[in-house]
């Protein structure tokens, strides 16, 4: 016989006459290994044989060296928070007191060491959505009932709440227990009053718990009686599982449907804007209707073919000349030589209004599909699913069981959660809420906006459940630490040796992907908020274009506007009386009285803040801070600063106060000259490009649809006409290219592959070259190998040559190419990174290039 447990790493002990043992009834335990049997010594002298399958053992994971050391870190750290109980006690810090029995069930366990915690997984396969839903939405509700622990990230606008709702109807289905915490009260307090609503009538099974006031609340408000409408709920026939199943099913092509409309509606959009400005550039074309019908992949197709015949030859030959005159009608009526440089841009004008075309009629289609399939009649049917569910559990008894203080209810915790299974709490009370987290684990716990949230208070709340949705977004607003404490915690930090994720810098979302990376993550992508152009510059900008826009472009001309003031340093203490004057003389004029009445002022210091309310009365103006979580119609941001600073410039403020505004935008600026690299340059260069203001310069905007689509076609071509041997080097720059800007840090930047040097050279100032390079710069077979730009503003930020070393040496007629491509490059202004097949460090010297559009440095 041996020991095989020490009694303080357990927390209770059920023996298989279900009675529970808590540790301190205990004096002894001991294993027979022969016979698996347990022999537990009671403090009454008394000992009883148990098999191993019928007790329920629970260890305190903290026995773990490194669980240990997290922990104590992280109590460490509790002592700068700033929260205090109503005793002016530090919270965490008390919280984290008590809870020095981790239970090794608890999604903590995990969190403090990933190799031993132990996983839990809930395996929920039928789903419901009563609240509604959308493809990325599905797909995160399903990850999160599949998985101990996943990550939402929850773009503005794309139904965050809407998730959790759904998440926890799920929940409710298979009698499961949920705690749903969060820094701020109000995306709780969203949660439960969609719950509460009529439409919903969720409310009595949920109770706000945390602090003593919420507690005191809720014993005030206990109802006697179960609502009368659960009898209605218990009458209603749910549907059956499979035939629900099977409605859910066709969702998902519904779903599908819908994301294409958005991306067709956002390419359309994007083809508006580029054909305008291609319009604008076309010099010479052939008159040609026999084009517009065919479609845009064999136009596309038979571009590549010319650009790389013309490339290749200079001149096209009697069957080409042939092929283009009757096929295509390219040409002259009694000519039958074409010309090269007039087919190729003939063929790239008729491209647009046949895209454009095509994508019509591909909308039509798939609004037939939608228009055809009801979604709510699915949601409805859900709920009456959920609902009956719900009667069949609460309706067996008319009379409520009454909880008569707040030691009933935490000593009590299967009880309460039985008749209360959605809890709802801060964050930082979430330990206190019902039980210990120690003998009672809820199911689930749900955190919202755990972007605010620091590591010791998300992992406080870690510490109560068994599976976690983590729900937030890196690009809003972070948790905010101070900066003499910032710089105490890091030099404590660097004293413990323990993984970067457990930082105390880091917000709680920052920490769980690093400490636990291969946790599944879900981007809600679909957008409902803003007006198109308003989220696009937050799409591209700081979601890496990921976000499929729902909302819809009416055409409207006054969506964004930029105004910048005269130069001059009117900013003094953080307050900017010209600025002021700009909102009130010439951007609120233009405004109704009704948008006025939904309009707000942001600017990132209270200051200027104060002063607009002072002298606009009855405006609501507030910080970035104060404005997370809302929306208003109409957003004015004042910049405030002579130069833009890192701290108005910040990006995950700057997307938080751009996507307040759902139908118009206007932002103000000093006139002043401002860094080329920050966010707000690049809006304003962005509001510039879509109202089609954008001031002359030597080098064009980017066409990006048509060269994006340019790209992929060529290496097709390349392919299926075996010519890839001969572009091993391209291949691979752009394999390279591709990896470097799917990194987040670079995602705003994009690439195109051979793109004509014509269409990179303003054609206002083409005529300013040299005859020489003018002549060369014409040629439609004269083309930059790769073309990198912003994917916001469409501007070309610079070039990249791939040389081939026997390709490109001295005294071929490629040689003599690149000295006229470096010539034109430098008379525009513009960098040409020539990347040799013999040189090494590629990668290091394209991000080098990318850092100084970040404003990076050594």
């Amino acid at each position: 016989m041996n020991n095989s447990e020490s009694l303080h790493d357990i927390i209770f002990v059920t023996d298989k006459y279900g009675r529970r043992n808590k540790t301190g009834d205990i004096e002894k335990l001991q294993y027979d290994s022969r016979k698996d049997v347990y022999y537990i010594t009671y403090k009454d002298g008394k000992t009883y044989p148990c098999r191993s399958a019928d007790l329920q053992i629970i260890k305190n994971c903290l026995k773990d060296k490194q669980s240990a050391t997290v922990f104590d870190y992280l109590l460490q750290m509790a002592q700068f928070s700033d929260i205090k109980n109503d005793e002016g006690q530090n919270l965490l810090v008390k919280n984290l007191e008590k809870s020095k029995f981790v239970n090794e069930y608890s999604v903590l366990a995990r969190y403090l060491n990933p190799k031993k915690g132990k996983e839990e997984k809930s395996k929920i396969q039928s789903l419901i959505f009563p609240f509604g839903c959308n493809n990325s939405q599905f797909k995160a509700v399903s990850t999160a009932l599949n998985n101990q622990v996943s990550i939402i990230q929850g773009p503005p606008g794309t139904g965050k709440t809407q998730t959790i709702l759904n998440i926890i109807a799920n929940l409710l289905m298979h009698d499961k227990t949920v705690l749903i915490v969060s820094n701020n009260n109000d995306a709780t307090r969203n949660v439960y009053e969609k719950l509460a609503s009529d439409k919903y009538g969720l409310g009595f099974i949920c109770a706000f718990h945390g602090k003593r006031e919420n507690i005191e609340n809720f014993l005030k408000s206990q109802q006697q009686f179960y609502p009368e409408y659960l009898k209605d709920w218990k009458n209603k026939l749910p549907v059956l599982s499979p035939l629900l199943d099977e409605d859910i099913k066709h969702l998902g092509k519904y779903f599908e449907a819908n994301e294409r409309i958005s991306t067709i509606k956002s390419e359309l959009a994007a083809l508006e804007i580029e054909s305008k400005y291609f319009d604008n550039s076309i010099t010479d074309i052939y008159s040609n209707k026999k084009l517009l019908k065919k479609s845009s992949d064999v136009l596309m197709d038979l571009l590549q073919k010319i650009q790389f015949t013309y490339e290749e030859k200079e001149k096209f030959g009697f069957f080409m000349n042939l092929k283009l005159k009757l096929s295509f009608g390219l040409g002259e009526k009694g000519n039958w030589t074409v010309n090269p440089d007039k087919a190729i841009e003939t063929i790239k004008a008729t491209y647009y209004p046949l895209k454009k075309k095509e994508l019509e009629n591909e909308l039509n289609e798939k609004e037939s599909i939608v228009k055809g399939f009801n979604p709510n009649d699915v949601y409805e049917k859900c709920l009456t699913t959920l609902r009956s569910e719900v009667a069949k559990k609460y309706s067996k008894k008319a009379e409520r069981i009454q909880f008569k203080d707040g030691k009933e209810i935490y000593f009590n915790p299967a009880s309460f959660a039985s008749e209360y299974p959605v809890i709802l709490s801060t964050t930082f009370s979430s330990r206190g809420t019902i039980g210990q987290g120690t003998e009672f684990l809820f199911d689930y716990v749900i955190m919202d906006e755990a972007s605010q949230v620091d590591v010791v208070t998300g992992a406080l709340a870690l510490s109560c459940a068994k599976n976690a949705v983590i729900v937030g977004d890196k690009m809003q607003l972070p948790n905010v630490i101070e900066e003499q404490k910032r710089q105490v915690v890091q030099e404590l930090f660097e004293q413990t040796k323990l993984p970067a994720g457990y930082n105390y810098i880091n917000s709680f979302l920052a920490s769980l992907e690093q400490v636990l990376p291969d946790t599944p993550q879900t981007l809600l992508r679909e957008h409902y908020r803003c007006h198109p152009k308003i989220i696009n510059f937050c799409n591209q900008q700081f979601y890496g274009g990921k976000l499929l826009i729902m909302t819809e472009d009416k055409g409207e001309t006054d969506v964004l506007e930029a105004i910048k003031t005269t130069p001059g340093n009117f900013c003094k203490d953080h307050y900017n009386q010209r600025q002021i004057d700009v909102i009130k003389e010439e951007i609120l004029p233009k405004y109704t009285k009704e948008e006025i009445a939904n309009l707000g002022i942001i600017a990132p210091y209270n200051n200027q803040t104060d002063a607009i309310r002072s002298q606009i009365p009855g405006i609501d103006a507030a910080t970035v801070h104060k404005y997370q979580g809302r929306e208003k119609d109409n957003i004015i941001i004042s910049t405030v600063d002579n130069e833009i600073t890192s701290f108005a410039d910040d990006a995950n403020m700057l997307n938080v106060a751009i996507s307040r505004a759902k139908k118009k935008l206007a932002v103000v600026l000093s006139g002043n000259e401002q860094p080329e690299n920050s966010n707000l340059v690049a809006l304003l260069k962005y509001i510039q490009y879509n109202n089609f203001s954008v001031e002359e310069s030597k080098v064009n905007s980017i066409f990006d649809f048509f060269y994006t689509k340019d790209t992929e076609a060529k290496f097709k071509y390349l392919k299926v006409a075996n010519k890839i041997s001969k572009y091993d080097s391209e291949n691979a720059m752009n394999t390279l290219l591709t990896n470097i800007f799917e990194e987040p840090k670079y995602s705003k930047f994009s690439f195109v592959f051979e793109m004509p040097l014509k269409d990179v050279v303003n054609k206002n100032y083409m005529r300013e070259l040299p005859e020489e390079l003018s002549t060369f710069a014409n040629r439609s077979w004269a083309h930059v190998d790769f073309t990198v730009f912003n994917r916001v503003t469409k501007e070309i930020l610079f070039g990249i040559e791939v040389d081939g070393y026997n390709y490109h040496k001295k005294g071929t007629k490629q040689a003599e190419r690149d000295l006229k491509k470096n010539a034109i490059f430098e008379q525009i202004g513009l960098p040409l990174l020539r990347l040799s097949t013999k040189g090494s460090g590629e990668e290091n010297k394209i991000k080098a290039q990318l850092d100084t559009y970040l404003g990076v440095t050594e």
